[in-house]
């Protein structure tokens, strides 16, 4: 709960959005979509992930988590397709990724 309150105060003082780095999971590891979602819901701000978004699956974690609370993510990854991620998101989001 100290992320949360940490976030909480910070979001008082007028920040525009939080970048979470999840310090259990590493830079590169699995990305903690639970994690994420519990900072998320205790604010109003947006919360961009800064690891682990390595995988397709992720992207779609993001993309489909929680109403809206998170807002982007860090793509850390070379393994990656990038164009393929952005492709997903758009899908998910429900635009054209002409």
């Amino acid at each position: 709960h100290e992320a949360q309150e940490v976030a909480q105060h910070f979001q008082r003082e007028g920040v525009a959005g939080i970048l979470y780095n999840d310090k259990h999971t590493g830079r590169t590891q699995d990305f903690n979509i639970s994690s994420a979602l519990s900072l998320a819901q205790a604010i109003t701000i947006p919360i961009f992930v800064s690891n682990g978004l390595n995988s397709l699956e992720a992207v779609h974690l993001l993309c489909t988590a929680g109403n809206g609370g998170l807002a982007g993510a860090v793509l850390c990854a070379q393994t990656l397709d990038f164009p393929k991620a952005q492709k997903l998101a758009d899908e998910l989001a429900g635009k054209s990724s002409e």
